[in-house]
C-alpha cells in the first residue's frame, strides 16, 4: 500500500500518528479540504524552503480546518516512491523513523 493511500483511509479524521513511541496529533486531509492556493500558503508559512520537493504530498496537518481555512502549526508529508515521511513545523523538518506506509495511525486523540 502506498503511503498516501494509507493516510486516505482516515481522510477527514483526527488521528494519532505513532512514530515509535511518540504520538503526533493530526487531522488527515480529505479531498477538497484545501485548495491549491491554501496548500501553497501552508507550505510557504511552515516549510524552511517555502516549497515541497517533487514527489512529496501533504497528507495531514497539526491543527484544524474551519470555514475552508487551515489553522496549522505543522504538516506531515509523504513520498510514495521512497516510502518516507517527514514532519514540518515552524520552519523545521524532521524525518520520521518508520516507512510512511507502516506508520501506525490511530483514530482520535485518546
Amino acid at each position: 500500500m502506498k503511503a498516501t493511500e494509507h493516510f486516505r483511509a482516515h481522510a477527514g479524521q483526527e488521528i494519532r500518528v505513532m512514530d515509535g513511541d511518540t504520538p503526533l496529533f493530526h487531522y488527515v486531509l480529505a479531498d477538497g479540504d484545501l485548495d491549491e492556493e491554501m496548500m501553497e500558503e501552508l507550505v510557504e508559512n511552515l516549510h524552511p524552503e517555502g516549497e515541497l520537493e517533487e514527489g512529496w504530498t501533504i497528507v495531514s496537518i497539526e491543527g484544524t480546518i474551519e470555514e475552508g481555512e487551515a489553522e496549522a502549526g505543522g504538516f506531515l508529508a509523504v513520498h510514495d516512491e521512497d516510502d518516507r515521511a517527514f514532519l514540518c513545523d515552524e520552519g523545521t523538518i524532521r524525518a520520521l523513523s518508520q516507512p510512511a506506509s507502516a506508520l501506525k495511525l490511530v483514530p482520535g486523540h485518546e
